[in-house]
């Protein structure tokens, strides 16, 4: 029986020294905003945002014009001239609402081709930080009511990859 009650002691006290893990915190926010790869990524994003909508703008002042024309001459219209009239304003007001779909559903797409790659090298800098100075998890200090500052990494990654944006930048002019 205190054979069973030592094992069973010794066994809890191994699960306990076992559970005491190392948490670090960081601020991926924080981290994301300072990098020069981020705000070229805006830039890209916005350029291609006011493309857009120059696009749907002058789409808008087209269908306009047209609706315009046919309002004036509407009246002195016979009914084959007029019907094919509304049948186009109809086709060219569909296509605009259709651009416009391929357009946000473009920028989608391009906002996930531009901050995908930054995200992931935010997190292998954080993971490989992480190994570097043995903690075991990682968590996004913006969800956390309290986290003491000794362990915030969030300035040691940034450093790490600006200093890889640095390097990576010099690598593409070298060549």
């Amino acid at each position: 029986m205190k054979k069973g009650l030592l094992i069973l002691v010794l066994m809890m006290g191994g699960v306990h020294l076992n559970a005491q893990n190392s948490i670090a915190h960081c601020n991926y926010q924080k981290i994301s905003d300072s990098l020069p790869s981020t705000k070229k990524a805006f830039a890209q994003l916005e350029k291609m945002k006011r493309e857009s909508e120059e696009e749907l703008k002058t789409m808008q002042e087209e269908l306009e014009k047209k609706y315009i024309k046919y309002q004036q001459e509407a009246n002195s219209m016979n009914k084959f001239t007029k019907e094919k009239a509304e049948e186009d304003l109809n086709q060219l007001q569909q296509s605009m609402v259709n651009r416009e779909r391929q357009l946000q559903e473009r920028l989608q797409e391009a906002q996930v081709r531009f901050f995908k790659p930054i995200q992931d090298r935010v997190f292998k800098i954080v993971g490989e930080l992480a190994l570097d100075e043995k903690y075991d998890y990682v968590v996004e200090s913006s969800t956390m009511i309290f986290a003491s500052p000794k362990h915030d990494i969030t300035d040691k990654a940034l450093s790490a990859i600006l200093k890889s944006e640095a390097e990576e930048i010099t690598a593409e002019g070298a060549e």
